[in-house]
């Protein structure tokens, strides 16, 4: 019995700074499944990462890549799925996420703190809870030719020639919103895009079709425009061509000199001279835990692990969908076009923290069908821009598009859904 006692020695507890961090080799194996959607280049980037999660781990990573419509989350066999920032209320409606847990918050590995405001205050939240941490970010950026003042406002593009570089296959719809939220997100409202508590779209409002009817004038002047500018996503392609040929000036987005007050029904000068309101959640990449892993605490420290700040330099660089959402990556040059331009990369890493580092930032909705409504609005905008229909006619239509697809999907679910993508109601995740 002395012998016996003298061998039970107490456990040191762990530090509360190791929360997070993954379980030494000599740990049981475990082997982790993560589902990434709508990035290849991603999914490729953390298959480079086996060796040392194994190293770090002792377990097994398990890489697969999926199209837009891949239902991985739901697999009993992932553990963990890697999606576009638009799509976390999705998943969260559809209870496949957990939240994160606090002990991976408060970790230093994952270094919370060092998130720009606007993701770690609004991206990464839904329902007032954290439910997935960011691989990445990414907001468009306006190049233009240095020869030609920068553009300030979106006004100011009616004179220029201009393209779109990137943004997939809803970057018309994004850039409308882009366009419209600098003039149309009053600080009288939370919400912009939606009636919160009716879902009624806002979309025939005086800010959009101003937008809109600016787009259209636009469209019909090409012989007059002079200059040329790009709006343009990561691209991230070597062989690809330069944004512009010769000099070349990467600013944010342009702003409104306007915003329209709700409650006086009329547009009113900004203080500032010009009010940017950037618009997050066209691109990024979020990763969550899902509900259906068997191997939850294992899961989290790898998701703690891929988001840290040690592989966001990797990780944040991988593909098009992505870029640094770290104010301690901030300084680094990011070639995002891929042409080899050292003095464009330090120029879009600065757009790029003015954008993340904003308070007036506002969100696509994160809502159930989200890319449903924004498949409509774009081919409203379409039909204004042909002339087949008014700026009016197109956001008329295109409201009650909305209409018809929130009373398909259900009324009360998706204002569910909107208030908590607003923060304005709280995400109870089902006990599972």
């Amino acid at each position: 019995m002395l012998v016996a006692a003298a061998g039970c020695e107490e456990k040191t507890p762990q530090p509360a700074a190791d929360a997070g961090k993954p379980k030494p080799a000599t740990q049981a194996s475990v082997t982790l499944r993560v589902a990434v959607t709508e990035d290849k280049a991603l999914a490729e980037a953390i298959r480079r990462l086996r060796g040392e999660w194994a190293e770090l781990s002792g377990g097994e990573l398990v890489v697969q890549d999926g199209s837009a419509d891949d239902r991985s989350a739901e697999s009993p066999s992932i553990d963990l799925v890697i999606f576009p920032s638009r799509r976390l209320g999705e998943l969260c409606e559809a209870g496949r996420l957990r939240p994160i847990r606090d002990r991976v918050l408060r970790s230093d590995q994952l270094n919370l703190a060092d998130y720009f405001p606007a993701v770690r205050e609004r991206l990464m939240v839904y329902g007032e809870r954290v439910m997935a941490l960011p691989l990445g970010c990414v907001v468009p950026a306006m190049v233009s030719d240095e020869v030609e003042p920068a553009p300030r406002t979106w006004s100011d593009l009616q004179s220029r020639s201009v393209g779109i570089d990137g943004g997939g296959k809803l970057a018309r719809a994004y850039l409308f919103l882009a366009a419209a939220a600098s003039g149309g997100s009053h600080p009288s409202r939370k919400a912009w895009l939606l009636e919160p508590d009716t879902m009624k779209p806002r979309l025939s409002e005086p800010p959009f079709v101003r937008v809109l009817a600016a787009g259209v004038a636009q469209s019909t002047r090409r012989g007059e425009r002079r200059g040329e500018a790009q709006i343009v996503w990561p691209t991230r392609d070597p062989d690809g061509p330069p944004p512009l040929s010769g000099n070349a000036r990467v600013t944010p987005l342009p702003g409104a000199t306007e915003v329209y007050n709700p409650v006086a029904g009329q547009f009113e000068s900004v203080d500032e001279g010009v009010r940017r309101v950037p618009l997050l959640a066209t691109s990024g990449r979020l990763v969550g835990v899902t509900t259906s892993s068997r191997n939850a605490a294992s899961a989290f420290r790898l998701a703690a692990w891929l988001a840290s700040p040690q592989n966001s330099r990797q990780l944040a660089r991988a593909g098009a969908s992505v870029a640094s959402a770290r104010v301690s990556l901030a300084r680094q040059p990011d070639d995002w076009t891929g042409c080899g331009d050292a003095s464009l990369g330090a120029q879009f890493s600065a757009a790029l923290a003015e954008a993340l580092g904003s308070r007036r930032a506002v969100l696509v909705p994160r809502i159930v069908g989200v890319d449903r409504y924004l498949e409509s609005l774009q081919g409203q905008i379409g039909r204004a821009l042909t002339a087949e229909l008014s700026p009016e006619e197109a956001l008329a239509a295109a409201a009650a598009d909305w209409e018809r697809i929130t009373d398909e999907i259900g009324r009360d679910r998706q204002r569910r859904a909107y208030r908590r993508h607003l923060g304005l109601e709280p995400y109870e995740p089902a006990v599972r």
